[in-house]
């Protein structure tokens, strides 16, 4: 027999990690109280796409805690991933034009980020002992500096060595698969677009996209009690 799960549980059903699942919730919080306006939508659209080249460089030096290459965005930003997940949340916002969601995207970014940069740092930390006090202390931690990162000693060497650039593993193989996250944007600006284009499409607009993400978090409940109903054992 499966059972309904509680309030706490529902949580885990959004999507992957809690960054993932609180860009969810903004996402949907900024289409579903979208009045899009043409200028808006590519203001937006910008700030996205922005946001979006920030993370597919971070990911194609392989981003991962604990393993920072100093090589690409990390010389100017100590979390570009971070950054340009920001930008992307809030260029939907932008384009959604409604100031309590961009602010509540706000609350909601700064709180978050504010907790996984103090988690990925201790990793960070811990590995690298005092050469990462060096660092911390020259390179910001979400907002980029002007010039490029240059360690004093030979320290980070081992880091550096190997993290090339990879594109593929950017958009296909690596931690985070940016190609998902622009065939989203892609879709989601596009939608905006049409509402901007078709005045009647506004009212079914806002319903459709609370109807899909019932339809989302529903399948994924019905998915995660399945499959705990199987683990237990009979």
């Amino acid at each position: 027999m499966l059972r309904a799960p509680g309030a706490r549980q529902i949580v885990s059903f959004l999507p992957g990690t809690r960054r993932a699942a609180v860009g969810f919730v903004i996402v949907v919080a900024a289409l579903a109280s979208a009045d899009p306006t043409v200028p808006s939508v590519i203001v937006g659209a910008a700030v996205s796409l922005l946001g979006e080249l920030v993370r597919i460089v971070t990911a194609g030096y392989g981003y991962k805690a604990g393993a920072h290459s100093l090589r690409g965005p990390y010389r100017f930003v100590r979390h570009p991933y971070f950054l340009g997940s920001a930008l992307l949340f809030l260029g939907v916002c932008v384009a959604g034009r409604n100031p309590i969601t961009t602010g509540g995207a706000l609350v909601a970014l700064t709180l978050l980020y504010a907790f996984e940069i103090e988690a990925d740092e201790a990793k960070v930390r811990s590995r690298l002992g005092p050469a990462f006090a060096d660092y911390k202390a020259r390179v910001p931690a979400i907002l980029p500096k002007l010039f490029p990162y240059r360690p004093e000693s030979g320290v980070w060497s081992a880091t550096d060595a190997g993290h090339k650039f990879s594109l593929g593993l950017s958009l296909f193989t690596g931690r985070h698969r940016e190609f998902d996250a622009v065939l989203l944007l892609v879709v989601g600006f596009g939608l905006l677009y049409g509402v901007v284009q078709v005045a009647t499409a506004r009212a079914y607009f806002r319903v459709a996209v609370l109807a899909l993400v019932g339809v989302y978090v529903g399948a994924r409940i019905i998915y995660h009690a399945v499959a705990k109903s199987k683990r237990r054992p009979t």
